[in-house]
């Protein structure tokens, strides 16, 4: 105890004082000390070679793991906040999540159709989030390019009205596939200067979109999006009842004890739409839907997507 916690200790408390203090006699103790040390070093070295072992051969090597950990201790020290560990935790991540994991799904998707009108692009522009949309002929799959929003008020300003004008001013899409990770994504898009990538799945269908601004996200959080967003995909309705967005992933759902599911169940809609066993219609009358102690109730339903799902924890006595 003596002889080595107690000054270990005694070390971590009062560390700059005690280095200061003991600097001077620790060096001349390693000037008297390096004839010994350099015979001893030496001499090991030569007996690992022997075995066949390189001395210089650092096999020690830091894992991802003991870093968060060191990160994690940290963040109860004090020594690092909330959201330098939640940035830290992103980058490590980082390398392990896909385009189709963050990207904006093609039913949430706003496109420029090359049949539609000037007034109609400008309405899908001010509809939307994002200053490019792709421009799309046939059907959604049929991209053929990318319309930036300052090149389109430019040519507006200039005088053209006409939409197969304006497809002229489109710059060529970039596709990717859904399963790049978004680290080689990042590279590839600085890279070729592309701030907006058309995701594309196995049959070259269109999957979604994603933008540099979403891979950003993925380390510092949302840029330039509502910070209330997230908040409202889930609104509590009382004591064990919530008002939740189909599309919200059933595992950020912490608060909502949904037991074991099936693992092809990754959004609350999926779930509904896999209990009922069909495609309801926007003015069709819905069943309560059960599992695992709990009640669904489909409550707005657009085109083939479950928009909004309320969801009440049965209790022994009865329903909430």
């Amino acid at each position: 105890v003596l002889g080595e916690l107690v000054p270990k200790r005694i070390a971590m408390k009062k560390a700059e004082t005690l280095a200061r203090a003991l600097s001077g006699l620790i060096y001349f103790i390693s000037i008297v000390a390096r004839p010994v040390v350099s015979l001893l070093t030496s001499t090991t070295n030569l007996i690992l070679r022997l075995f066949g072992i390189d001395p210089n051969d650092n096999t020690e090597k830091v894992t991802e793991e003991e870093i968060l950990m060191m990160v994690g201790a940290g963040t109860e020290s004090g020594a690092i906040d909330q959201q330098e560990k939640a940035m830290i935790e992103n980058i490590f991540a980082f390398d392990d999540t896909i385009a189709a994991d963050i990207m904006t799904h093609r039913t949430d998707m706003h496109v420029l159709w090359k049949s539609d009108t000037l007034e109609e692009w400008e309405r899908s522009f001010q509809n939307s989030n994002h200053t490019r949309l792709p421009v799309c002929d046939n059907d959604i799959d049929d991209v053929i390019g990318i319309m930036h929003l300052k090149d389109f008020y430019t040519a507006v300003r200039k005088g053209i009205t006409d939409v197969e004008e304006l497809c002229t001013l489109i710059k060529p899409a970039y596709f990717v596939p859904e399963t790049v990770k978004i680290d080689l994504l990042f590279r590839n898009m600085q890279r070729t200067k592309n701030h907006f990538a058309i995701v594309v799945d196995d049959y070259g269908g269109v999957s979604g979109i994603i933008t540099m601004s979403d891979i950003l996200s993925q380390i510092v959080g949302d840029i330039g999006d509502d910070p209330e967003k997230d908040s409202l995909d889930v609104i509590p309705l009382g004591e064990n009842k919530w008002r939740v967005r189909g599309i919200t992933p059933i595992g950020d759902l912490t608060q909502i004890p949904f037991g074991n599911l099936d693992d092809d169940y990754e959004t609350v809609g999926g779930l509904a739409l896999g209990l009922l066993g069909e495609l309801p219609e926007e003015d069709e009358e819905i069943p309560v839907l059960r599992i695992n102690g709990l009640e669904l109730r489909v409550t707005e339903i657009r085109g083939r997507r479950v928009e909004w799902v309320e969801i009440t924890k049965e209790t022994e006595t009865g329903k909430e």
